[in-house]
Parts: C-alpha cells; sequence; structure tokens
C-alpha cells in the first residue's frame, strides 16, 4: 500500500531512522533513504524547526506538520510539506508523507519580493500615501505619510482614527471628504499639517475609493500632494494684492473686506465696532512744497506711528492718497482710537533734518448705531469727515443726528435730481439784472426750477445735494445750458437781445477736463456770440483741491469772450489773492449783507467796501437780493457803477415771458 500511493512516504522507527521509503520518497531525496535519520535529510536550517514540532507531537497527540526544506543531491534543496502520525500500535514508529510546495512557496516569495518592491516605491515618492478602513483607520501608510503626521518613518504599528491625526482646524473638511468616498464617489479637499514648532505645509488630498472583486468598497486610498510651495506664492501674491506698497498698510480692497468680515462677526455677536476716517491736512502742499519724497516719508511715518499706538484688534488701512481708515470692535472705543490717533502728530515729524507740518481730520461712525452695514458704514464715517473738513480741519467729528438728517437730506435730493432729469421737468426761469441808478435792463440771469406750471417752478433748494454729485451736478448743468442757450437762440434770432446771459456752474462741474469746451461747443451750436454769456462761480470753486484745474479752465472761457463772475461774494473764505489770481469780471454781493445793510452799519461800510474794491480792480458788481426801495437808495453811491438784482425790480419768470416783462429787451411777443 505504502509504495502505491502517488506522495512520497516514509516509515521512521523510534530512533529517526527510515526504515521503509516507497518510490516517490526515494525520487524525493535522489536516491534510497533506509537507514537513514530523517533529520539528516533535511537542509541544516530547517532541522531545529522540525525537530521542535516532532518534539511537540510526541508529547502531544502525536501528529505534526512543517514545511521544511529536502536535500535531494541533485536539482538542490526543494521545498515540501512533511506531514507525520504516530503508528498508535507502535509508539515508537512514525507513517510520514511529503507533499512537494516547491512553486507555492517560490510563489510566496516572488509575492513577497513584489510586495517590498511597491513599498519601497511608496516610500521613495514625497506624495503621502495612505490606505485607510471604511471607518477611518488607518491601515497603512508611507514614510512621507508618517513624516507628515508626526508619526516614526519606519512605523508600521497602525490602527489609529486618521482624522486624530489632522489638524482640528481641517477635521470638518476630511470628515466630508471621508463620507463621500464611502458612498463610491472620489473626493477631495485641502488640508494642512504641522509637526511641533514647525511651520505648517499645504496639502492637496485626494480620496479614491478601492472596490473588491464584487464591487463593494472595502478600503479608501488617499493621496496627499504637498502644495506647501504653491500656497505660500498664492498668499505672497495676495499679500501683494491687499498690501499697500508704501505703508504695509492694507489696501482699500483689503481693507473694506476685512470691515465686511468684522461687521457681520459683530452684527453675529451682537456687540458693536467703531470707524475711523483719516485724513492729512493739507496733504498737497506738502507735496508741492517739499516733493513727493517728503509726502511718502510722511506716510511712511504716519502709518509706522499709528500701528504702535492703536490698541490690540485694531485695523488699519490706506484707502487713499492721504487717507487712512480704522476699524476697532469693542471693547476698544473708537472716540479713544481718534485721540491717540491725533495724539501721533503731536511729536514732530523731520524730513531731511526739517520739521514736516502736518495734522489729521477724522470722522467716526459706529455699528449698528450709525449704519446696517459695512459699505453704509464708511459712507457715514466718510460724511462725518468730509463736515470736518468744511469746518477748518485739525479735528474730530462723529456721525450724530445732525450728519444724520444731512445724509437723510442729501438721499433725498438725489432722487429727486434723478426724477427731474428722468422725467425732463427741469426749467429755465429768468430774473432781469438792472442798472442801479436808472434801473435800465442789462442782462438776465438764467434760474433753475422744477416739476411746475408755467410761473409755478418749483426752487433747486429741494435739490441742492445734488449740485454736489458729480454725475447729478454735471447732468443737470448740461439739460440747463442746453435750455438756456436754446431760449437765448431764439430771442436773438426774433430780434430781442436780452443784453447778458447769465448761467451758474456748480463747483464739481469744473473736475470735467472737457468743461470748457462744451461749453463752448454749445455756444457754436446755437450760434450765440460768447460775449453775452457769463459764467457764475462761488466762491468753492477757487477754495476747492484741483484749482489749477478750475483756474485753466476759466482762463479758456474768458479767452474765448465769456465773462466770469464771482457770486456770493464775501460768504466764503477766498481772499483778494483769489480775486487777482483767478481770471474773474465781476463780483456779486450776497443778498443777506444787502437785506441787513439798512440796519447795521457794519455790513453796510462792508457792501461799500466791496463795491469801492470792484471798482479799483475793474470789476462789475451786482447786489443780490434787491426788495425795497430804501435798500435801492442806500446801494446807490455817487461815482460807482453798480448793478442790481431782485424783486424790487422782477420776479423770475419762465422764457415766454421774458420780452413783455422786462423793459429795453423788446415788446411783448
Amino acid at each position: 500500500m505504502l509504495d502505491l500511493l502517488p506522495t512520497a512516504a516514509v516509515v521512521v522507527d523510534a530512533d529517526g531512522r527510515v526504515v521503509r521509503a516507497n518510490p516517490a520518497a526515494r525520487a524525493a531525496v535522489g536516491g534510497d533513504p533506509l537507514g537513514r535519520r530523517l533529520l539528516g535529510l533535511v537542509h541544516p536550517d530547517d532541522r531545529s524547526a522540525l525537530l521542535q514540532h516532532w518534539r511537540a507531537a510526541a508529547d502531544g497527540d502525536g501528529s505534526l506538520q512543517v514545511d521544511c526544506r529536502l536535500r535531494d543531491g541533485h536539482d538542490g534543496d526543494l521545498w515540501w510539506r512533511l506531514t507525520a502520525r504516530r503508528v498508535p500500535e507502535d509508539a515508537g514508529c512514525w507513517v510520514g508523507s511529503a507533499v512537494d510546495i516547491q512553486s507555492d512557496v517560490a510563489a510566496r516569495a516572488d509575492a513577497a519580493r513584489r510586495d517590498a518592491l511597491r513599498l519601497r516605491m511608496l516610500d521613495a515618492t514625497v506624495d503621502c500615501i495612505k490606505l485607510i478602513d471604511l471607518d477611518g483607520t488607518l491601515r497603512e501608510m508611507n514614510r512621507a505619510g508618517c513624516a507628515a503626521l508626526g508619526l516614526p518613518v519606519d512605523e508600521r504599528d497602525f490602527g489609529m482614527r486618521w482624522l486624530d491625526l489632522l489638524p482640528a482646524a481641517v477635521r470638518a473638511s476630511g470628515r466630508r471628504a471621508l463620507a463621500t468616498a464611502r458612498q463610491g464617489r472620489p473626493a477631495r479637499f485641502a488640508g494642512m499639517s504641522q509637526v511641533g514648532d514647525a511651520r505648517p505645509r499645504y496639502w492637496d488630498n485626494l480620496l479614491t475609493p478601492l472596490p473588491d472583486a464584487d464591487g463593494r468598497i472595502r478600503s479608501i486610498l488617499c493621496v496627499s500632494r504637498d502644495t506647501t510651495d504653491r500656497h505660500d506664492t498664492e498668499r505672497r501674491l495676495r499679500d501683494a494684492g491687499e498690501v499697500d506698497h508704501l505703508t504695509g498698510l492694507l489696501n482699500r480692497r483689503a481693507f473694506e473686506r476685512r470691515l465686511r468680515r468684522m461687521v457681520s462677526g459683530a452684527r453675529q455677536a451682537g456687540t458693536e465696532l467703531g470707524l475711523a476716517m483719516i485724513d492729512l491736512d493739507h496733504f498737497k502742499n506738502i507735496n508741492d512744497s517739499l516733493g513727493h519724497p517728503a509726502g511718502d516719508h510722511l506716510l511712511r511715518v504716519v502709518s509706522r506711528r499709528l500701528r504702535r499706538a492703536l490698541p490690540a484688534g485694531t485695523v488699519i488701512g490706506r484707502i487713499g492718497g492721504d487717507e487712512f481708515a480704522v476699524v476697532a470692535p469693542q471693547p476698544v472705543a473708537i472716540a479713544d482710537v481718534a485721540r491717540l490717533a491725533r495724539a501721533q502728530l503731536a511729536r514732530p515729524i523731520l524730513y531731511r533734518g526739517r520739521p514736516i507740518g502736518a495734522g489729521l481730520s477724522i470722522g467716526v461712525a459706529g455699528f449698528p448705531r450709525d449704519a446696517a452695514d459695512a459699505a453704509d458704514l464708511l459712507v457715514c464715517a466718510d460724511t462725518a469727515l468730509a463736515e470736518m473738513k468744511a469746518d477748518g480741519r485739525g479735528g474730530v467729528r462723529e456721525f450724530g443726528s445732525e450728519l444724520r438728517q444731512a445724509r437723510q437730506r442729501r438721499a433725498a435730493h438725489l432722487d429727486r435730481a434723478r426724477m427731474v432729469l428722468d422725467h425732463g421737468v427741469l426749467e429755465a426761469y429768468y430774473q432781469p439784472l438792472v442798472c442801479v441808478n436808472d434801473r435800465s435792463v442789462v442782462g438776465v440771469e438764467a434760474l433753475l426750477r422744477w416739476g411746475g406750471a408755467a410761473g409755478t417752478g418749483r426752487l433747486p433748494g429741494d435739490l441742492a445735494d445734488a449740485f454736489d454729485d458729480y454725475e447729478l451736478a454735471t447732468a443737470l448743468g448740461d439739460r440747463m445750458r442746453e435750455r438756456v442757450l436754446a431760449d437765448t437762440a431764439q430771442w436773438l434770432a426774433s430780434g430781442r437781445s436780452p443784453g447778458s446771459v447769465s448761467l451758474n456752474a456748480a463747483p464739481v462741474e469744473f473736475l470735467r477736463e472737457d468743461f470748457a469746451d462744451r461749453v463752448l461747443g454749445d455756444l457754436e451750436r446755437h450760434h450765440i456770440p460768447p460775449g453775452i454769456v457769463e459764467i457764475e462761480i462761488t466762491e468753492r470753486v477757487l477754495l476747492q483741491r484741483h484749482a489749477e484745474v478750475v483756474r485753466g479752465t476759466l482762463a479758456v472761457l474768458r479767452a474765448a469772450g465769456l465773462r466770469i463772475t464771482l457770486d456770493d461774494f464775501g460768504t466764503g473764505r477766498s481772499s483778494l489773492a483769489d480775486l487777482r489770481e483767478f481770471p474773474v469780471d465781476g463780483l456779486k454781493i450776497h443778498q443777506d449783507f444787502v437785506a441787513r445793510m439798512v440796519d447795521d452799519a457794519s455790513i453796510a461800510d462792508l457792501v461799500y467796501a466791496t463795491i469801492q474794491l470792484g471798482s479799483t480792480l475793474k470789476l462789475t458788481v451786482t447786489a443780490e437780493g434787491v426788495e425795497t426801495e430804501q435798500q435801492l437808495q442806500m446801494l446807490r453811491v455817487p461815482g460807482r457803477s453798480l448793478l442790481g438784482q431782485g424783486y424790487l425790480f422782477g420776479a423770475p419768470v419762465p422764457a415766454a415771458q421774458v420780452p413783455g416783462l422786462l423793459p429795453g429787451i423788446g415788446a411783448s411777443a
């Protein structure tokens, strides 16, 4: 029976010697093993294991199985699986068989080599590669992954929760990605890792579900690519786009973005915050007198001092050429911020050994006290700053009830002006200008009215703030000029000359570089001689920042033949030097002086001084608001030529009534 077995089989006695071997056994060892000890047929490196198993079997149930190499004397040492059992009838006798497992062992060795190669390949890559179970347990990870997550690079004892190894800031993103991958869909998220005090590293994590042969998801492959360099580059580019290169402060766009976030946070938390808009007083004068390097030096020093002095939590930005903004959350009081900011210029700022004289004007507003959102808060603080600058600069103005009412009034005026333009209800009324000595009519002033039937047009006071808005003021000015020039052309065509026609121009209209060209073009289109047209300006035009542009515009108009008249003279802050430097042909005395001169001798003296000034400078002087005969008699100064305007001479009337109501212009149509 033993000889008939296809597998190698032997009988071994109590001394471990082979006492019987079938042909397959003799072939396995390359000869006859009879009489030889079984251990002698086994590779020396495997004998200890065989002996250990044999003794255990002898002391146990009398059976053993062990893999070992048999020496065949021909092809080398091959692997066999030995199985032996003690013969019950003879306690010292064993029957054993051997099965050739060389191909299995070779396959396992090859698989082990391939696994080792794969592991070396994974360890060689800089990407972090992880195998994660569906419950989030980390099963395997390469060296780069271990290093990134703070584990020993030769770690092989995994089993910890993957998400627990991530920083808290990115765990929620990782949890969402893991849930998506469990459902069989790839997922991606931006991650971050930090080991100890080392700088953070940033990763692009791609999670791919791994299905088995049946298509069921068994595990998840996570490949993390280091994007730290790209992150740093993007941050530098972002900083370059958010930081003012001269001062190192946030630029306007970045500051407004930060302000929106802070307002949103304050709204959710139910807290307050304050905003201060800061303007460097007379900065243009510094640039003009000392040069732009001096102005840049001033901006850098002020920025540095503000950063050092203002409390923690405040955010500072440079939002314009000479404008800064500071937002302060609770518990920092914005009033304290404004006080600290102004104190920074108490110490002199030197440039090349010379002190630079500068001051600060500050406008302050609060959320939610004054504004409902960030954009509104900026407008409120800017409104307060504008009021501070209009009152003479060098102080702090809070956005209070008066400014709130003024802002509401401004909004109403702007809406009304848009309605006037959209519905075409703008009208031109005309009031006569007369010589006070003989009441002869020498011209008319065009006055804006709107929205009424003939003779009932509403006054422009309801649109006053619109004339400070660039777009609306220029649109209203263009529409009014077109109407007046069309009326004038009609009068001239019918043979009735008005003498002179005065047009008012808002200060912001002079911000248009083509203002003079537009006026002259309109005159040419209507075939109106420039000499009969006067442009009336207020003292504000002479005092605004772009005074040199205004001066050039006025010079062009005057050179073309138009006359320039300074309206409401004496109510602003213009000086005699302005009258000399700016090309003007006439002055208008404000109606308030005319009304008060009867009862106030000092006011009368001012009026007479203005008349004398006009005579000395060869300027035409016009008294506005003449209402009574007594005022007229006081304005008749011997030897002085003076024009008058007011209800004593005639109320403003529509264009159709001009020929019949103003003597000297022509007969009634």
